[in-house]
């Protein structure tokens, strides 16, 4: 799948196809039946892609500007955290600047609480995600099952 570009958006040209790591990778982390299940669904058209996009940074606040919501931090869908966490930063902020004593501590206030929110909520997300990897197997990444994938084929070929 593409990178999205500076606007968020994905290219859905490529994005019916599922890449040639997604089976390796399957076959890797489950069982067969996992696997053959997948194959079949595949087969049928009935895959998907669905990028998750989770982001976190180290600074919300620049001179008077500021990010909010999902602007500054982004988590799966599978935390459930999304409208809650931009309502969250609306209310942080609106306190910050109730408690500062002027725009700039205030902004510093709101910056130090939403990184360290952003930053929890990051590691929940990332760790939501590991419920779904078998305990028992070592997680692979994509770009390593990919290089395997082709190391195998090669040896194949010969």
């Amino acid at each position: 799948m593409e990178k999205p570009t500076k606007n968020r958006q994905i290219s859905t040209q490529n994005f019916k196809q599922i890449p040639d790591w997604f089976l390796p990778f399957i076959e890797h982390l489950f069982d067969k039946p996992t696997l053959k299940f997948w194959k079949t669904a595949i087969q049928r058209g009935k895959v998907s892609p669905h990028p998750v996009w989770e982001f976190v940074t180290k600074k919300v606040v620049q001179n008077r500007v500021l990010l909010l919501g999902d602007a500054a931090h982004m988590a799966s869908p599978r935390t459930g955290a999304g409208a809650y966490s931009a309502m969250v930063d609306a209310v942080v902020l609106e306190t910050a600047f109730k408690q500062g004593e002027n725009i700039i501590e205030s902004l510093k206030m709101y910056n130090k609480s939403t990184v360290n929110r952003g930053r929890e909520l990051y590691n929940h997300s990332r760790k939501s995600a590991s419920y779904f990897a078998p305990d028992n197997r070592k997680i692979v990444s994509p770009k390593v099952m990919l290089e395997r994938l082709q190391s195998q084929q090669a040896l194949n070929m010969k």
